[in-house]
């Protein structure tokens, strides 16, 4: 049995059925993919956004998993560069397409000098790229201290480390561990040496989990909700609530690939070990508010104006989300993080739109004339996710340690919280096809030696 038809459990499930085994999955919600969610209404038909995962990351696994599922990937065409938009400080700047950018004024001489990714391989230590085992002993130092103090003790600039700190490190940069971040810059270098043949799913991410879960048919159970799971020696009852009525079903094996923030929230008995107990409790999610404003037009465009901007405002960052696609409607999207994102949300929903309004308007004036449609997204607001993606404080890698993803008696755990990548589809996928072996070798005999069975005298 599987608890959760996100991108991992639908994995999960999947391959344990090729296998031959029965499996059945039990989803809270009325839909696949967790926290993959394509938006497309109130939208202008034939657009759509992405509220939750957007990338497909050249990850061979990934790249198969779509290939299997019949589900198209191609890599977006970028547009003719426009000018470029800023606002800081009170001022909108528009700076030419060609112009050197004001991104790398505050690196020293030497980090200048380097690509992003030979920036990023620079500061990594000895053996981290090569590395799939992030709890050797010598890397736990690392985990003893802040991102930002550990690329200092590197020799980093004020400079490189506030870009880190604003584009990778996914928690409070006070307190990030060094390590966790070490990670994911050491995954990122792997993966810009992979063939450069990612990028969306065409018509949209959902593509990808509406597939495997049509492939599963009626073994997907939705609106059923887990609230308790108890293991026998010989199986495991897992008791869940579907309109209104309390159900129990019994498995030889329960995977469960839901966040362990929802996971909280149910009984397990007995309980788990100390260790994955604290892992469950303690394990933090980044906070994440997506903002869309539809347009009536691209009137940027018609200045001569990316729509992509950066800015010092609540919203941050602005990408024009429809810059590849035909038509006239245009999109605009923020994606605010962390305090921001918090701060978005302390909001009545009615306001939200307005407050991404007001700044959208001060970024590419004219806004206010053509809009059209306004839609926020909290993650911390959605019951069965509470976050966005797993981060990881100074010291709770190794704290954490192995019980992250390790089993325990009968039941197992998947889902990009437990992989080498938390946040990314290839993620869950390297989480699902783990968890799934572990379940195939659970469940195959064990050979037994051949002895003399004659009566003894």
């Amino acid at each position: 049995m599987v608890v959760g038809a996100g991108l991992a459990g639908l994995v999960v499930a999947r391959e344990l059925v090729a296998k031959g085994h029965e499996v059945s999955v039990l989803e809270a919600q009325d839909r696949a993919g967790g926290r993959i969610l394509t938006l497309r209404e109130p939208l202008a038909e034939g657009l759509h956004v992405e509220a939750g995962a957007k990338h497909v990351v050249p990850d061979p696994d990934l790249l198969a998993l779509c290939a299997s599922a019949r589900v198209e990937v191609v890599k977006p065409k970028r547009p003719e560069p426009l000018k470029r938009v800023t606002y800081a400080h009170g001022a909108r700047s528009i700076l030419d397409p060609h112009g050197e950018t004001d991104e790398d004024a505050d690196l020293s001489d030497a980090e200048r000098k380097l690509g992003f990714r030979e920036r990023l391989q620079h500061y990594l230590p000895p053996g981290a790229i090569h590395g799939a085992d992030w709890l050797r002993p010598q890397l736990a130092p690392y985990d003893a201290v802040s991102i930002g103090e550990f690329l200092k003790r590197q020799g980093a600039s004020p400079g490189y480390v506030r870009m880190i700190e604003g584009s990778i490190v996914p928690g409070d940069p006070d307190n990030t561990s060094a390590l966790s971040v070490i990670r994911e810059m050491a995954s990122i270098v792997r993966e810009l040496g992979l063939p450069p043949n990612g990028g969306r799913v065409v018509g949209g991410t959902d593509r990808l989990p509406e597939a495997l879960a049509k492939e599963l048919g009626e073994r997907v159970l939705y609106e059923a909700e887990v609230k308790r799971i108890e293991q026998k020696p010989e199986r495991v009852r897992v008791l869940f609530v579907r309109k209104g009525r309390v159900h129990a079903v019994d498995a030889d094996r329960v995977v469960v690939a839901i966040p362990y923030s929802v996971l909280r929230g149910v009984e397990i008995s007995p309980t788990l070990s100390p260790q994955k107990q604290k892992a469950i409790r303690e394990m933090k999610l980044v906070s994440v508010s997506r903002v869309w404003l539809q347009s009536t037009n691209r009137y940027w465009n018609l200045r001569g104006e990316s729509g992509d901007a950066s800015s010092d405002l609540l919203v941050g960052d602005v990408k024009d989300e429809t810059a590849a696609l035909p038509g006239p409607k245009g999109v605009l999207s923020a994606y605010l993080s962390n305090a921001k994102a918090r701060e978005m949300c302390t909001r009545p929903p009615p306001e939200r739109v307005m407050t991404a309004l007001s700044d959208f308007e001060k970024i590419h004036p004219g806004m206010g004339d053509h809009l059209s449609v306004g839609l926020v997204k909290c993650w911390d607001e959605e019951p069965f996710a509470k976050g966005a993606y797993a981060w990881f404080a100074v010291g709770q890698m190794t704290e954490f340690g192995s019980a992250l993803h390790a089993p325990e008696g009968r039941l197992h755990f998947a889902g990009d919280h437990t992989s080498n990548r938390p946040g990314f589809m290839h993620g869950a996928v390297e989480s699902a096809k783990r968890a799934a072996a572990e379940v195939l070798a659970a469940l195959t005999p064990k050979p037994t030696s051949v002895t003399d069975e004659r009566p003894r005298a």
